[in-house]
């Protein structure tokens, strides 16, 4: 733990996001920090596409060994496809 607070990391997510920086941070799995998995977590929301978001969320919820990051995660775009969620969430629990 670095000890980055929450408003803090979700500024650094939204100055990131989109750029090729963001992009190579999220394929350097898995993160040692903790706050790291939380920025990554914060990337992952601001995810446009739904099946991008999905994708994403695949190769990092297998990281996620605590309830903060996996509680602070609220990808956007699932506003926009409620009627494939129950079944995604079966399939990743």
């Amino acid at each position: 733990v670095l000890g980055v607070r929450v408003p803090e990391v979700r500024k650094l997510a939204a100055q990131l996001h989109n750029t090729e920086q963001a992009a190579a941070f999220m394929q350097q799995l898995p993160h040692r920090y903790y706050d790291e998995n939380n920025l990554h977590a914060c990337l992952i929301e601001k995810i446009p596409s739904y099946e991008a978001c999905v994708q994403a969320l695949d190769q990092f919820l297998p990281f996620v060994d605590n309830w903060a990051t996996c509680d602070m995660m609220h990808p956007r775009v699932f506003r926009k496809h409620p009627e494939k969620l129950p079944a995604q969430a079966l399939r990743w629990i």
